[in-house]
């Protein structure tokens, strides 16, 4: 016997003894008696039987015992997995409670940036306000290189009202 592959609940051995009739009867009425196998697949062409069984109530040394006694040649793939599997890896320790990911976003630029959008908006003519795209284009004049709905985010975190909406 030769496990080809396997998952949680699923095995699919290569079994020379497949080809004898009286074997796979044999396997057929123990499956049909063991309410812990839900399934059995017969293929004679590739020589291998799927199992598919209850991962929780059943083992795959379980249904090793239940096709045979013989003990199955595990290729080195499979121990390749358990060896892996086996490894501890250690997990960096950080000096401080704060998230890695915290380094990516920038507060204080974005608190300067919307002082900015904050100056822009107050230094307006109250009759012609500037739009948001209006803004950004004022921010990339400062090389400051923002985006129009990053403008609006901005604006509406801060509590100011759109263009159409501060015209007098």
């Amino acid at each position: 016997m030769e496990i080809v592959h396997q998952l949680p609940g699923r095995v699919r051995i290569r079994i020379p003894e497949i080809e004898s009739t009286n074997y796979c009867q044999r396997v057929v009425e123990g499956s049909a008696n063991d309410a812990r196998i839900k399934d059995l697949r017969i293929n004679p062409a590739c020589i291998s039987l799927t199992v598919c069984y209850d991962p929780i109530r059943m083992e795959i040394k379980d249904v090793l015992d239940f096709l045979g006694e013989a003990r199955p040649i595990k290729r080195p793939v499979a121990k390749k997995k358990s060896r892996l599997a086996n490894k501890k890896t250690k997990v960096p320790e950080t000096k401080s409670a704060v998230s890695p990911t915290a380094k990516y976003f920038k507060p204080a630029v974005s608190a300067s940036v919307q002082e900015k959008i904050k100056h822009i908006i107050k230094s307006e003519d109250p009759g012609k306000p500037y739009s948001d795209g209006k803004i950004s284009a004022l921010l990339m004049e400062e090389n400051i290189e923002i985006a129009r709905r990053t403008v609006a985010k901005y604006r509406e975190i801060m509590g100011i009202l759109p263009s159409s909406k501060r015209k007098k």
